[in-house]
């Protein structure tokens, strides 16, 4: 678990960077910063409940999706949309979506504001459910 949230950590110091010194650029790495922060709480997790997720995202989402019966980890439906959409922000910003720039990245302005609220819900319920993240900046 401590290798887990020392890279959650790590990832939300980077995200407040970001966001202090580049405050009207760079979405798409503030995004995927939250992803992997939320990643790798919901890995801290996994690891406080002693259960096992796997390290794929694919694997990862089949063991904690609510509509799966044979999930290994139950989370609540609102975490896991929470994680779901993070995830589908990252995807976006890395991968897909690109019109020209300026229209992309403002996309990604509005997208990173969704993801920080998305972020904040998923690290308060991990809170919540007993892993010390509190030491961690937001």
């Amino acid at each position: 678990m401590t290798e887990n949230l020392e890279q959650a950590r790590h990832n939300e110091r980077f995200h407040s960077s970001l966001c202090s010194s580049y405050s009207e650029q760079y979405f798409d790495w503030k995004i995927t910063s939250l992803f992997y922060g939320a990643y790798h709480l919901l890995k801290a997790l996994s690891d406080h409940w002693n259960v096992e997720i796997g390290d794929r995202h694919h694997e990862i989402m089949w063991n904690i999706n609510p509509r799966n019966p044979n999930r290994t980890m139950m989370i609540s439906k609102k975490a896991f949309e929470s994680y779901d959409q993070l995830f589908e922000y990252s995807w976006t910003s890395r991968y897909s979506g690109f019109t020209d720039f300026d229209t992309f990245q403002a996309l990604m302005k509005g997208d990173h504001i969704d993801a920080k609220r998305y972020y904040d819900y998923f690290r308060n319920y991990v809170i919540g459910q007993g892993v010390p993240v509190e030491d961690s900046v937001k």
